[in-house]
């Protein structure tokens, strides 16, 4: 048997050419999030990993996901709750480090709400205004997104 001609293997060499996460953490071989191109990535640690939005909505428009495959904030519980600081931390870190004169109080951190997700890996949209233009603002942020405060609000009321 040909190796060449197995799609199973020519799969495995293609993935393996991008950022494969450590094995013995939770991924779905078929989620773009947990198979992100290793250029992609601005940040990573351990538990999470930061990156440019491919469609910004703002002038800086970043995503951080953990590693591990969450689907969305749905199934968020308390026990993700270091997860989340450490999504928020970081993120407020490499933003307010990367980026000239940008105040923690400037910059969003939230989550669509379900079913308005792109990607069903968990992943925090880091905005910084301007936005692109006012609409946008108002449908993406106002109408279908969750404060990452929100969310953490949520996970300790409802435990």
């Amino acid at each position: 048997m040909e190796l060449n001609n197995n799609p199973i293997i020519e799969n495995k060499i293609e993935i393996s050419t991008l950022k494969n996460f450590d094995n013995n953490i939770n991924k779905k071989n078929d989620c773009i999030f947990c198979f992100l191109p290793q250029k992609r990535i601005l940040f990573e640690n351990d538990l999470i990993i930061i990156f440019e939005d491919i469609n910004p909505i703002a002038k800086i428009h970043l995503l951080c996901i953990p590693k591990s495959h969450i689907k969305n904030i749905n199934s968020l519980t308390i026990n993700d709750l270091n997860l989340l600081n450490e999504m928020k931390n970081n993120s407020l870190e490499y933003i307010m480090k990367h980026y000239n004169n940008i105040s923690e109080n400037n910059i969003i951190l939230g989550f669509h709400i379900p079913p308005f997700t792109s990607v069903n890996h968990l992943h925090m949209h880091c905005l910084v205004p301007p936005f692109n233009n006012c609409f946008i603002k108002f449908c993406k942020v106002n109408c279908v997104m969750r404060y990452l405060n929100t969310v953490i609000n949520n996970i300790q009321n409802n435990n």
